[in-house]
Formats: C-alpha cells, structure tokens, sequence
C-alpha cells in the first residue's frame, strides 16, 4: 500500500519523482480514491473507459465463474492524470 506520508510529501513540495521506481508496488483502487478524493466507483469507471491508466490481468478461477479481474495503478500515472487536469 502507498503510504500517504509520502504522497503528501510529493504533493507538498511540488515534486514529481523523476522515474517510476520498477520495484514500487502498484496502488489499489482504495489508494487511488483516497489521493484523488474520489468515490471508488468513479476509479474503476475512468479506469475501465481508458482515463486513469492501468494495470489489469484475469484471477485465476475454477472455470465456473465469469473471471474477476486485478486492477492496479501506478502513483506516475495518477500523479499525471492530476497534473493534466489541474486548473488555476
């Protein structure tokens, strides 16, 4: 999970990390919603029509059940999605 120190850190001095740390987890949709004070619907909507970029891959199941999928995030990603849609 992301820790909210340091996003706020981040977002505090106006920094932006320069390169996406290949080793940093992914963020669920509930980190997501908390840094962009969003409903978690709103998340998986904007990530399903292609306005949050996202990772996605198909759970394994029994083969009884429509497959679930994993949907995760990359804090670059939701950092530019915010930069790009900041108004003065």
């Amino acid at each position: 999970m992301l820790k909210m120190r340091s996003f706020r850190l981040i977002k505090s001095q106006n920094m932006k990390p320069k390169t996406q740390d290949p080793l940093e987890p992914l963020l669920k949709a509930q980190d997501v919603k908390r840094l962009l004070n969003c409903s978690l619907a709103w998340v998986y909507k904007a990530a399903d029509q292609g306005l949050l970029p996202c990772v996605r891959w198909e759970c394994p199941g029994d083969g009884t059940k429509k497959p679930k999928t994993m949907v995760r995030f990359k804090l670059m990603d939701i950092l530019a999605f915010e930069e790009k849609h900041y108004k003065n």
